[in-house]
C-alpha cells in the first residue's frame, strides 16, 4: 500500500490544517545526540531561550537508518511540504481564475458574435415587429415576415450569413443599435 492511497483526500486536509499549526509550534531545529550511558541515539530539541539541547526521542538500536533519517528531519520535511503545498494551492486558484475568465470572456465573444442567433430571437419580438412597421415598412407583423423583411434590409439570403460575412452583421448591429435608440424613444 502507498501513502497516496492510505487516506482519503479530506483526511489529508485535516491532517495538513493541524501540520501547518503545529509546524509553526514545534522546535524548528533537531539535532542528533547520543545518549552514552544508556548506548543509544537520540533526538533532541534546542530550546530557543536557553541555547540547551534536550532530548525528545529516543531511537531503538533497531530503528533503520532511513527511518531515522526521516525522524530527525521531520520539521525541515513538514514545513518544505507545506510550503510547496501552499505554493501548488496559490497557483491551482490562480489557473481556476484565469480559466474562469478566459471561459467567461470566450462566451460573451461567443454570444456576442452569435449574431444569428440574436437575429432570430429579436424576429421573435412584438417590439421589433412594430420598429420594423414603423421604420422599415414592415406591412404585416408575422413572424415569417418580420424574417423576411429583416433578410430583406439586411440584404442577406439566410440569417446564417450574419455570423459568415462581417459586413453583413455589421448591418445587423445597425439595424440592432437603431431600433433600440426607437425603443428608448
Amino acid at each position: 500500500m502507498t501513502l497516496a492511497t492510505a487516506m482519503t483526500l479530506d483526511e489529508a486536509r485535516v491532517i495538513f490544517r493541524r501540520a501547518r499549526i503545529t509546524a509553526g509550534l514545534c522546535t524548528p531545529e533537531w539535532s542528533r545526540i547520543y545518549d552514552t550511558a544508556a548506548r543509544v541515539a537520540q533526538i533532541g530539541a534546542r530550546d530557543p531561550l536557553t541555547g540547551a539541547t534536550a532530548p525528545i526521542a529516543t531511537l531503538s538500536r533497531k530503528c533503520p537508518y532511513d527511518d531515522e533519517e526521516l525522524l530527525f528531519n521531520a520539521p525541515l520535511y513538514l514545513r518544505a511540504s507545506i510550503v510547496i503545498a501552499e505554493a501548488a494551492c496559490a497557483e491551482i486558484e490562480r489557473l481556476k481564475n484565469e480559466l474562469s475568465g478566459r471561459h467567461q470572456a470566450e462566451t460573451r465573444e461567443r454570444e456576442a458574435k452569435d449574431f444569428a442567433a440574436q437575429c432570430g430571437m429579436f424576429c421573435q419580438r412584438g417590439d421589433f415587429a412594430r420598429y420594423l412597421s414603423e421604420r422599415h415598412a414592415l406591412e404585416a407583423t408575422d413572424k415569417e415576415r418580420v424574417a423576411s423583411r429583416v433578410r430583406s434590409i439586411l440584404s442577406i439570403g439566410s440569417r446564417a450569413d450574419l455570423n459568415k460575412d462581417p459586413a453583413a452583421a455589421a448591418r445587423w448591429q445597425q439595424l440592432r443599435a437603431d431600433f433600440e435608440s426607437w425603443r428608448k424613444a
